[in-house]
């Protein structure tokens, strides 16, 4: 009898787990043990998930260059009906939203060997 499915709330958890310690020690600095702690589970849960630290990386700046695709998007659309302010205030939150994306791929990208992982991006 197989198993339950994966819970996407894990890997969601495990995703996010990552990217805090990816920003705060960098590629090289973090372990797939102190990820999963993070997570609240064992390092062998873990890879029901993914299939290594090189996988969660590259899921990492999918999701960050999809979500900056969707800000971008949401921002010009809006921007049509907003008035000045409201315009400043959603430039704001989206500049921020890319400097915290631009910073994590900069902690990332000094990472020898994890180039490879975003070819055809």
């Amino acid at each position: 009898m197989p198993g339950r499915p994966p819970d996407p709330l894990k890997r969601e958890r495990i995703l996010t787990a990552a990217i805090a310690l990816f920003l705060k020690r960098g590629y090289h600095d973090t372990s797939t043990a102190a990820i999963a702690r993070r997570a609240g589970m064992s390092s062998s849960h873990m890879y029901i998930y993914f299939k290594d630290k090189e996988d969660l990386l590259h899921e990492a700046v999918c999701r960050m260059k999809d979500e900056h695709t969707a800000l971008s998007t949401r921002l010009a659309k809006k921007s049509a009906g907003l008035d000045d302010e409201q315009f400043i205030e959603l430039f704001y939150k989206a500049q921020k939203s890319i400097r915290h994306r631009v910073r994590f791929i900069a902690h990332c990208t000094v990472a020898p060997g994890t180039s490879k992982l975003f070819e055809g991006m």
